[in-house]
């Protein structure tokens, strides 16, 4: 864990952490809706483009493993908030499990939420940030 306050821009990297559908999305959501300045950053937007896999194949993927995570980009785009720089987001298709092409823009902010279901499992990501809170549901 970093101490508060030491980065150029992003004075808290907030990582909200826990098993499937035990309502991270939803805790950052509403830590959104009380501080404005503050920006989310969501590990599910970070699995890996499947497009070279035919459908059935798809299905066949563990999800929940670290490896079906773009762990390399999502640490670089950590870090660029952290940093105080934006980071381009790809957007990823949860029903056919590909990247459409498109990115959307996460800006740097005072606070930086950071949530998915492996973040706090990998240390890479856990030494990034300043703060964690596990959800259980």
């Amino acid at each position: 864990m970093k101490a508060p306050g030491t980065r150029p821009c992003a004075d808290m990297l907030l990582g909200l952490g826990g098993g499937a559908c035990s309502g991270k999305t939803t805790l950052a959501r509403a830590l959104l809706a009380l501080e404005p300045k503050a920006s989310l950053l969501s590990f599910d937007d970070y699995y890996r483009d499947l497009s070279h896999m035919t459908p059935k194949e798809r299905a066949e993927v563990n999800y929940d493993h670290p490896d079906a995570l773009d762990t390399e980009l999502f640490l670089a785009h950590m870090d660029a908030l952290g940093a105080g720089q934006p980071a381009d987001v790809p957007v990823y298709d949860m029903t056919t499990h590909t990247r459409t092409g498109d990115t959307h823009r996460v800006n740097s902010a005072p606070l930086v939420i950071v949530e998915g279901i492996l973040l706090l499992v990998l240390k890479e990501c856990r030494d990034r940030l300043d703060y964690t809170v596990f959800i259980e549901a």
